[in-house]
């Protein structure tokens, strides 16, 4: 963002009830981040994901190799681009 005016306008229209993204944010390439983005900026509180929700749904790539499973509870420790990959998953634990 070249100025502080420019910053203040993006952030705002992120605020709004539907997110309004940045004119060079390309919505097509960037469908899943567009995706979280929403997901994460819900005006009601009890509609936002928690990191587990994220997790396991479809818009993040978790390698299974990169998961520890500990007291039922899963922790990441690391994620990774898709390149490469056939499809994105989710491993279930």
């Amino acid at each position: 963002m070249k100025s502080g005016m420019e910053r203040v306008q993006v952030l705002g229209n992120l605020r709004l009830p539907r997110p309004r993204f940045p004119t060079d944010w390309n919505i097509g390439e960037r469908s899943a981040q567009t995706q979280i983005v929403e997901w994460l900026l819900k005006h009601d509180p009890e509609e936002r994901p928690e990191a587990d929700d994220l997790l396991r749904s479809s818009l993040l790539y978790v390698w299974p190799e990169s998961m520890d499973v500990m007291r039922g509870e899963l922790t990441v420790t690391s994620i990774r681009r898709p390149e490469g990959r056939e499809e994105g998953y989710y491993a279930e634990v």
